[in-house]
Formats: structure tokens, C-alpha cells, sequence
């Protein structure tokens, strides 16, 4: 019988389970709920915190719901094979969704929900399985072109595509999405950035090495 090799510790998704933890519990939890969402008057008050943290309160059961049936696959599987990569995207990413609304978003006043980080999220896997993992090409091909397709449907229905809402006036906030993933982006380049810069340092130490004992 053929087992199959437990995955380390380290490798555990430990902050894709927080993170599904703490949206699940702001949206059975009122008060945390309120204290949690992105309000730009609050934030200009002083309420700093709500800058990342609207990133885990939800208007309504569905809006949660299809973010975590987005958020948990997508985190377990980049977090089980780049951990350190996962856990800084999911840790700063709320960070800057909530910075690019207050700085791009001005009369935007209140803001709530995962999808910028989930959409980002998307991005960072499809990139990093096309760079490093041949036999996915296809999976990280179709996760990346569902990442344009969803953000050309907002971009020409103005809604939401699958979250419903008791309140109709709430709608997609695009630049939460692009935030999202420009910052993908980002931790991807510097990601590679900083293994190629690690690979050529190690190849001119060899070279050296090769020199000097020759």
C-alpha cells in the first residue's frame, strides 16, 4: 500500500483557517461585526484598524459564503506549497485593499467583504503553479483567465455576479478587486525577485570557489 507523505507542520494553512475563522465569527458577532468594518469616517477619526479589518466583515451570509467557498481552497492549496509566500499575502493584502479604497475610493463610506484578498489570492496561485509547477499549466491557465472574465463581468454588470444582499444599493467596488490583484502581482515579482537574486549569489560563490581552488 502506497502512503501518502504528511505534510510538515510548517506547511500547515494555519492563516487560511484564521482567516475563515475571523469572517465566520464577525458575521455571528454583531459588535464585532460593526467595530470590524471598513467606515471611512471612522478611519479618518482615528479608527485605524478598520482599514484591514473591513476585509473580514460581510454584508450578508452569501457574501461570506462565496468568498470562503473561494478563499479555502485557494488558501489551502498555495499555503500547503509556498507557506511563507500565502501567510505575507494574506496577512498585508487586507492592508492594501483598504489603503487603495481610502486613497482611490473617497466617497466610498462604508466597505466590507474578502473579495479583493480572494481575487488576489487567485492571481498569486495561478501565478506561482505557471512559474514553478509544469503538470498544473492548465490549472494555473484557467485560474488566471477566470480572474479576467470575473473582473470584465463587474466591470460591465456593476454587480455582484454571485453574492445576494438584502440591500440593493450595495454594489462592487472595483478598485477593492484590482487592489487585490496589482498586489498579487507585487508579492509575485518580489517573491521570484528575491529566489533569482539567492540563485545568482549562490552561483558566484561556486564560481569563486572554483577559481580560487583552481
Amino acid at each position: 500500500m502506497r502512503l501518502t507523505p504528511r505534510l510538515p507542520v510548517s506547511a500547515w494553512p494555519w492563516i487560511t483557517a484564521g482567516c475563515a475563522a475571523l469572517a465566520g465569527l464577525m458575521q455571528i458577532w454583531p459588535a464585532f461585526h460593526q467595530l470590524a468594518l471598513y467606515e471611512r469616517s471612522a478611519i479618518l477619526n482615528g479608527e485605524w484598524w478598520r482599514i484591514g479589518t473591513g476585509n473580514f466583515a460581510h454584508f450578508s451570509g452569501s457574501h461570506l459564503g462565496w468568498n470562503l467557498v473561494v478563499l479555502i481552497p485557494t488558501g489551502l492549496w498555495l499555503e500547503s506549497l509556498w507557506p511563507r509566500l500565502a501567510r505575507s499575502f494574506l496577512a498585508l493584502s487586507p492592508w492594501v485593499v483598504g489603503l487603495a479604497l481610502l486613497g482611490f475610493e473617497p466617497r466610498l463610506e462604508t466597505y466590507a467583504g474578502l473579495s479583493g484578498v480572494v481575487i488576489g489570492l487567485v492571481t498569486l496561485l495561478g501565478l506561482q503553479l505557471r512559474r514553478h509547477s509544469p503538470q498544473d499549466r492548465w490549472w494555473a491557465n484557467a485560474l488566471l483567465l477566470l480572474v479576467l472574465i470575473k473582473l470584465a463581468a463587474e466591470g460591465v454588470k456593476g454587480g455582484p455576479l454571485f453574492a445576494r444582499f438584502t440591500d440593493h444599493a450595495i454594489g462592487v467596488v472595483f478598485i477593492a478587486h484590482l487592489a487585490g490583484v496589482l498586489s498579487a502581482l507585487l508579492f509575485w515579482m518580489g517573491e521570484n525577485w528575491t529566489k533569482r537574486g539567492k540563485v545568482e549569489a549562490s552561483s558566484d560563490e561556486k564560481s569563486n570557489a572554483d577559481h580560487t581552488s583552481g
